[in-house]
């Protein structure tokens, strides 16, 4: 057998019959009845969801199966039965999928991403494509008309902001990222206010939100929370950014 395949033309033809033999919709409603009755036990589910992420990571390092992939995506995706099919079909598999075979899925997709974004041609692909996509006037009407649906769902917004807060909670209790976070607000709000229209922007915004009773409220409370040595220090530490604030001015 190792010495036929070692023949091109023999691997070519027993391919083209393997090919030939998949696309018949026969063969095809075996292989899904067995997928689907193997994925039916347990101890199978688990073995295979625990190696998803590795079995993933291998097949995409691939450059030219990521573009093969890529090119039969965009092919089916531009059938609108088959998107609709598609997105069903995600959307009940993960409803029926176990805790385990969702965490096995997050893994493999944060992998996936992680080593795309890692890319800097993938990061001006996608701020080029999204750059398009924000372009075309029916997108953005289709996105705005989303977003208030989704702003009038209390559910969602309720879904969304204890996502938000898990999420920076999360983030923010790493040492490293807090610096660089505070690095980086630090120098966006100093560029924001050497530009005097960007600057009376941000003053009139923290104005508006004083002036209502409840954020006041809001903050007294909060502020008052601490102990005498810890407002001590946040006082000293308020004093000594408005000095520096006046003397960057000045400079």
């Amino acid at each position: 057998m190792k010495r036929r395949w070692a023949d091109p033309e023999f691997r070519r033809k027993l391919l083209a019959s393997v090919k030939r033999a998949k696309a018949k919709p026969s063969s095809r409603q075996r292989r899904s009845a067995s997928a689907k009755r193997m994925w039916l036990n347990p101890k199978y589910r688990q073995k295979q969801s625990a190696s998803a992420p590795i079995r993933v990571a291998k097949t995409l390092a691939h450059p030219e199966y990521r573009q093969k992939i890529s090119d039969s995506v965009k092919r089916l995706w531009r059938d609108p039965e088959y998107r609709q099919k598609s997105i069903a079909s995600s959307k009940r598999r993960w409803a029926e999928a176990d805790p385990a075979t969702r965490q096995a899925w997050t893994a493999a997709i944060v992998v996936a991403l992680k080593r795309s974004w890692a890319d800097p041609a993938f990061r001006r692909k996608m701020a080029a494509a999204t750059s398009r996509m924000w372009a075309n006037p029916a997108f953005r009407r289709k996105m705005s008309a989303v977003l208030r649906r989704q702003r009038q769902d209390p559910a969602f917004q309720k879904a969304q902001r204890e996502a938000t807060s898990e999420s920076l909670k999360r983030r923010w209790s790493d040492p490293a990222y807090r610096r660089q976070a505070s690095k980086n607000m630090s120098r966006q709000s100093r560029a924001w206010w050497r530009d005097p229209e960007m600057r009376e922007k941000m003053v009139q915004a923290k104005r508006d939100t004083w002036a209502q009773p409840e954020f006041r409220q809001k903050m007294l409370d909060w502020f008052w929370s601490h102990d005498p040595e810890t407002l001590r220090r946040m006082i000293i530490a308020m004093y000594a950014k408005a000095r520096a604030r006046r003397k960057a001015r000045v400079a």
